[in-house]
């Protein structure tokens, strides 16, 4: 009985060690990579912005097929978390086309950030901006009277004809009131 013990303990502590072994064997470093962002320093709120990023590895060598996601930080509830604006995946130059339409004006910045894989280390690049606020180019044209005098008898000579009416109507009905309604008058019987 206690030579089973062992062995069970024997296979238990292997299968540890194998499994070990092959933890550390898949955690060996991954290479660097470098992320190189690109954009107009200066954009109008509302449009479109094209971000271009190439990815290369330690040996400058483009990256095909990684996966770039551009993000940004914002706050909501006094705790800060990372937006997800676009993702696209490189070429065979390593390179990609991320794009994204900023709603607010000021400076903004946005990252782009490859999260590794297959033996590559995980890498970002930043880039800030000037958002600013689009020139309005429509100025509708007023229509109507425009005399701020004119506005007010139009609304006001309305008003006071329903009120007047009104009066008139409430005027003859108490005169109905107060005439009465004559009785009828009994019909003369036949004889």
């Amino acid at each position: 009985m206690n030579a089973r013990l062992a062995a069970i303990g024997l296979g238990a502590l292997l299968a540890a060690a194998l499994l070990a072994g092959t933890a550390m064997a898949s955690t060996s470093p991954a290479a660097p990579t470098h992320l190189s962002i690109s954009a107009p320093t200066t954009t109008v709120s509302g449009g479109p912005v094209a971000v271009h990023v190439l990815l290369t590895d330690q040996e400058g060598k483009p990256v095909q097929g990684a996966l770039i996601r551009l993000v940004s930080t914002v706050t909501f509830m006094g705790s800060d978390h990372d937006e997800v604006m676009d993702e696209a995946q490189t070429d065979s130059a390593g390179k990609a086309v991320l794009s994204f339409a900023p709603a607010d004006g000021g400076p903004a910045t946005v990252t782009a950030r490859f999260a590794g894989s297959q033996g590559l280390a995980p890498t970002d690049a930043a880039l800030s901006f000037d958002v600013q606020q689009p020139v309005v180019t429509y100025h509708p044209t007023p229509v109507g009277i425009q005399a701020p005098w004119a506005r007010s008898y139009f609304i006001l000579v309305p008003f006071l004809g329903i009120w007047f009416t009104y009066l008139v109507v409430l005027r003859q009905a108490r005169k109905v009131r107060r005439a009465g309604v004559p009785s009828p008058s009994p019909q003369g019987s036949a004889g």
